[in-house]
């Protein structure tokens, strides 16, 4: 069996033959759950994933995988496969044998907690758990203190959660995590003052899921997780063999948001506030003399825009100032009852403050070692009774770069799949995948879609120059294919919330209270989240209408019968997303493309699954001609009348 080194780096597996790789996929097939049913299709390209590592000496293998076509199981059966070829044949998958697989292989990454969900029902309904678990953040997880607490009645708890529900907290509330007064303590300290820290849900549940050969984050943990990695060899997870991405086509914008910098006040008010209830409350000490000095300076950044680089520095410098002084606020004030009523709030501004000052090291390099990269602006975002405010964004346009540390680098092998991979050569070069590094591999749909056109309305053009000419037109005929559809589900995607806005004006001049009653708004994430589970759940004929509901949600059968594309989800044009082009020349057709693409998947989940698309935006025409195969087959043009 092959060792780790000390950091944890697995080694390439050297001396993999074919017949290896063929027997390791006969024992997958042979203990692999009985109502796993892979295609000759499927166990073909998990043969050719494992033949592109240990064959052909390739790290990274790009699969386009349909929607429905079984990425999850693709991705099982290559953990199954890869899990057997490193332990040479000790180990057998019988389940229920009480073995312990001989070593920890395998990362299974998504982009959001439903897909998360719907593998952690597949590991329950093939009976996999010992092999594989799912571990969500933090905030997943009850909170055993704070809900001793809450039960309790503490006033201050109370009104925390009471806030925070806008007065009205539901009848089955669970504190979680987010409220762990344990955050700022660590070692023999957290032991003795938190005695339910051996209980902790999270702290079980990462213990647990850290020993399973494959573990499933999303990708966000993977990211903070890998970070740490280098920085603390003790952590609970290390790089592993393999890498399996699903939805793998977000990864280059999961990455940068988390990556780029946003700056705004709101921490640095919460300081504000926060010393100011302790003056009234403990009382008016030197060290609180100097607190006006000290948080203006840092509040100053957010009165103007940055016009030098520079200026991003001098503020992390003020922020560590800022961070040693609220240390000194604690010493000075260290009492039980400020401890109780401040010291945790205290502390988490600490923590905030200094997660910002993690990043100068980085952001020095890129302002004075790589200028050419840097990109920052500044937006104004309201008006209060003090002064104008700020945000600052700070942006490395080296995006590749940026995926190859924080990701690429922390995998030996990794498998990227998705519906919308596109051109793989593109997707590599998003990703700073390097051309010797990789193969690519596209899987036919085996989906039935003679039931499921794909109609070019021709409604109207809804770019910059014909967007004002042309709208009505495109709402017209948005509102007449609603009525074609009288007794079925539908969802219509606005591309903007301007669109949006018109098409409901629209509605309600109508006066047709029986049409205008199955249309579903949403303002926000949360409302958003609220009406997706109402549309699902309901038997009404519901219209579901947004501008973000490419991705993420399942909508088989008649939960979903027809959609509508209003607009193309163009990108909208600004500074940054200029220069981004300049640099990737194709990514804002791309992006745009991988939006129509996942669209149309909300609707076809099953291979006797059926539903219509129209298409009504005339940028549509030629776009849709450039997507995959089973697409362009589907497309008919259609007047609406």
């Amino acid at each position: 069996m092959m060792e780790e080194n000390q950091n944890n780096i697995f080694e390439p597996l050297t001396g993999i033959t074919k017949e290896d790789i063929l027997e390791a996929l006969k024992v997958c097939l042979e203990t692999i759950h009985k109502d796993i049913k892979p295609t000759n299709t499927l166990k073909a390209m998990v043969f050719h994933i494992l033949k592109s590592y240990f064959l052909d000496g390739k790290r990274f293998v790009i699969a386009e995988c349909p929607t429905g076509s079984g990425k999850t199981i693709i991705g099982f059966m290559t953990y199954f496969c890869i899990q057997y070829l490193t332990a040479k044949g000790e180990y057998d998958f019988i389940r229920n044998t009480g073995r312990q697989a001989p070593k920890i292989t395998s990362y299974f990454l998504t982009s959001n907690k439903v897909l998360q969900e719907q593998i952690a029902d597949d590991i329950e309904r093939f009976n996999f758990h010992d092999y594989m678990m799912l571990l969500k953040g933090v905030n997943n997880y009850v909170c055993i203190d704070a809900d001793k607490r809450w039960k309790a009645g503490e006033p201050r708890l109370v009104k925390k959660i009471t806030e925070k529900f806008g007065g009205e907290v539901p009848d089955n509330y669970v504190p979680t995590y987010e409220l762990r007064p344990c955050a700022n303590y660590s070692g023999e300290k957290l032991q003795e003052k938190f005695p339910c820290v051996s209980d902790c849900p999270y702290k079980v549940a990462r213990l647990e899921a850290s020993g399973k050969s494959c573990t499933i984050l999303n990708y966000a943990y993977f990211l903070n997780v890998m970070r740490m990695v280098d920085l603390n060899p003790n952590t609970y997870f290390h790089r592993r063999l393999i890498t399996i991405c699903d939805e793998a086509h977000l990864i280059p914008d999961i990455v940068c948001n988390m990556f780029n910098l946003e700056i705004t006040e709101y921490t640095f008010n919460r300081i504000n506030k926060t010393i100011d209830y302790i003056r009234k409350e403990f009382g008016n000490r030197t060290i609180i003399e100097d607190a006006n000095n000290i948080i203006n300076g840092v509040l100053n950044f957010f009165r103007s825009p940055i016009n030098q680089a520079s200026e991003i520095i001098n503020f992390m410098n003020k922020c560590q100032t800022l961070v040693d002084w609220l240390k000194d606020v604690c010493k000075a004030y260290n009492s039980e009852s400020f401890n109780m009523m401040y010291g945790s709030t205290v502390k988490e501004l600490i923590e905030d403050v200094s997660k910002l000052i993690d990043r100068k090291d980085s952001l020095t390099e890129l302002i004075y070692k790589r200028p050419e990269d840097l990109y920052f602006e500044s937006e104004q975002v309201s008006k209060n009774y003090i002064a104008e405010s700020y945000k600052h964004v700070i942006k490395d346009l080296k995006e590749s770069q940026m995926i190859r540390e924080n990701m690429l680098d922390k995998m030996q092998y990794g498998l990227f799949m998705s519906a919308t991979i596109g051109n793989p050569d593109e997707y590599a070069e998003l990703m700073g995948i390097k051309k010797d590094e990789y193969q690519s591999f596209y899987l036919p749909s085996s989906f039935d879609f003679s039931k499921s056109p794909i109609y070019l309305t021709k409604s109207g053009w809804l770019n910059y120059k014909n967007f004002d000419t042309d709208i009505q037109k495109v709402i017209n005929d948005c509102i007449k294919i609603c009525n074609q559809h009288p007794t079925e589900k539908g969802v219509i995607h606005t591309s903007t919330f301007k669109v949006t806005s018109i098409l409901r004006d629209n509605l309600l001049r109508t006066g047709n209270q029986l049409l205008i009653s199955r249309f579903l708004f949403y303002r926000d994430t949360k409302e958003k989240e609220y009406l997706i589970e109402q549309f699902k759940n309901s038997d009404l004929p519901y219209i579901l209408v947004g501008p973000s509901l490419y991705e993420g949600i399942d909508l088989p059968d008649d939960k979903c019968r027809f959609q509508i594309l209003v607009k193309a989800p163009y990108t909208q044009l600004n500074s940054y997303i200029k220069k981004k082009m300049t640099r990737y020349p194709f990514w804002y057709k791309r992006n745009c493309l991988e939006k129509i693409v996942q669209a149309i998947g909300r609707s076809n989940r099953h291979k006797n699954d059926w539903s219509k698309v129209y298409l009504l935006d005339n940028c549509f025409n030629s776009l849709i001609f450039e997507t995959n195969d089973s697409i362009v087959e589907r497309i008919e043009e259609k007047r609406i009348y």
